[in-house]
């Protein structure tokens, strides 16, 4: 399966936002689908269930880390919530799930499979950018 696809193949079995970004990075990585480790992520979903830091964001965080926790923490988890914030924090009022899903659950399935698909894909696109100045060719997962 093509790899920009990955995270919508999961959102479709239905996982929730943040199993279905540590789900395809567990595939693009080929480690395995490690259950126990997607049933404590899923967790993080619809915001820790409780409205709060949205799951795609955090989801997206653990796959950053998952490839190399020091790079993550540095400077690819710092740029993607600071690109998450500018598009999504300035559309919605702030990086809630609360806020960006609204009280009507329509909303939810309008706003936030583009969205975990979007993160999904800035988590791709920073990963071929650290690769690539690691040395290492963008296919070299």
């Amino acid at each position: 399966m093509d790899k920009e696809l990955l995270a919508e193949h999961y959102i479709q079995e239905g996982n929730c936002c943040t199993a279905a970004i540590l789900r395809a990075a567990m595939e693009l990585k080929g480690c395995g689908q490690q259950e126990d480790l997607v049933q404590a992520a899923s967790g993080l979903c619809g915001g820790i269930h409780a409205g709060q830091n949205c799951g795609a964001l955090t989801g997206g965080a653990m796959m950053l880390s998952l490839f190399d926790r020091a790079a993550a923490a540095s400077f690819m988890i710092p740029e993607l919530v600071e690109w998450f914030d500018s598009v999504y924090g300035m559309e919605y009022g702030s990086i809630n799930c609360e806020d960006i899903a609204g009280p009507d659950r329509r909303h939810k399935a309008e706003r936030c499979r583009p969205l975990i698909n979007a993160v999904y894909r800035k988590c791709l696109e920073l990963l071929e950018e650290y690769l690539s100045d690691a040395g290492r060719l963008p296919g070299e997962w």
